[in-house]
């Protein structure tokens, strides 16, 4: 029952400040430790999805031009650019051996050419093309089409871990400029 002198209270009250800050400071502190725990083992997706989360909330807590959030953001451009150079330090090395092995199937497959075309009798023109290196180079192509994408994923990489530094750069640099002002 409702007295008459009283009304009911139908507003809203807003959300205290420190009470949603208090209630996402652990998520932030559990966020920074799994990332960090995962950057220094070098597990490089794990670190990127917990830093990209954490630069995430610390944005919507503290706003895009804080302090935490550039940092934040370097955590988290560190990371990218991490798993950037594995992922390219990885093609390097899939590229070496690749090579290594196809100039040893090359120079098995010449030494076996060789010998199957001195027992056979191959007449050749000089104006007819060799078929079979026609398709070695079709072959070629398609990989190199491959690393073409394997290269621009590379290259998106690099790129976002680019971008993230500078913004937080960007910030930082703002807020210095902001301390030289006072």
């Amino acid at each position: 029952m409702i007295d008459k002198g009283k009304q009911a209270d139908t507003s809203v009250e807003a959300p205290d400040p420190q009470t949603a800050f208090g209630a996402v400071m652990p998520v932030i502190a559990d966020l920074l430790e799994r990332g960090t725990r995962a950057f220094a083992l070098g597990n490089w997706e794990a670190a990127i999805e917990q830093f990209g989360e954490l630069s995430s909330i610390t944005e919507e807590t503290f706003g895009s031009e804080s302090q935490r959030y550039a940092d934040c953001l370097v955590m988290y451009g560190r990371a990218l650019l991490q798993h950037a150079i594995e992922q390219s330090a990885l093609l390097a090395q899939k590229t070496l051996a690749e090579a290594a092995s196809g100039t040893l199937n090359k120079e098995s497959e010449e030494k076996d050419e060789g010998e199957a075309q001195s027992s056979k009798a191959n007449i050749q023109f000089e104006g007819e093309p060799d078929f079979r290196q026609v398709e070695e180079q079709d072959s070629g192509v398609e990989g190199v089409a491959e690393g073409k994408e394997e290269e621009e994923e590379e290259e998106d990489d690099f790129a976002a871990a680019w971008n993230v530094l500078d913004l937080a750069r960007v910030i930082q640099e703002k807020a210095t400029d902001k301390k030289s002002q006072l």
